[in-house]
Order: C-alpha cells, then sequence, then structure tokens
C-alpha cells in the first residue's frame, strides 16, 4: 500500500548547507537558539568550525536568532 503522506521539499537542508558533507573531519558545536514562536532552545551540531556551526544552524531556523552557547 502507497503511503498517503506528501513529501515536503526542503531546498535549503542537506549536506554542505544544513550539516556537513559525510566524512569532512567535523566536532559538535552548542547553539542557542532563540525565536519568539518556542523558548531557548540548545541544539548541538556538528561541525567544521565555530562559522559552519552557525551557518548551518541558521538554515536550520532562517526566522530565529542563532549564537555559539559559550
Amino acid at each position: 500500500m502507497k503511503s498517503k503522506l506528501k513529501t515536503i521539499a526542503y531546498p535549503d537542508i542537506g549536506d554542505g548547507i544544513s550539516r556537513p558533507y559525510k566524512g569532512n573531519k567535523s566536532r559538535f558545536f552548542k547553539l542557542l537558539v532563540r525565536d519568539g514562536s518556542f523558548s531557548l532552545m540548545r541544539v548541538e551540531l556538528l561541525a567544521e568550525s565555530e562559522a559552519d556551526a552557525l551557518k548551518y544552524g541558521r538554515a536550520r531556523w532562517p526566522d530565529s536568532a542563532v549564537e555559539l552557547a559559550k
């Protein structure tokens, strides 16, 4: 039986956009994500550098304030 659920296309999600390419040397970075529709969220993302971690976080939550956690 085929599923009746429709797949939603996410053009801004994928390798190099919201996560590192498979096989790249990366480590976990802690981010704080703030948005008016939900409370402060702390997440850990794999990234090659701090700049890449911020880029991946902003790609996943484009309308939110994303910053590195101390």
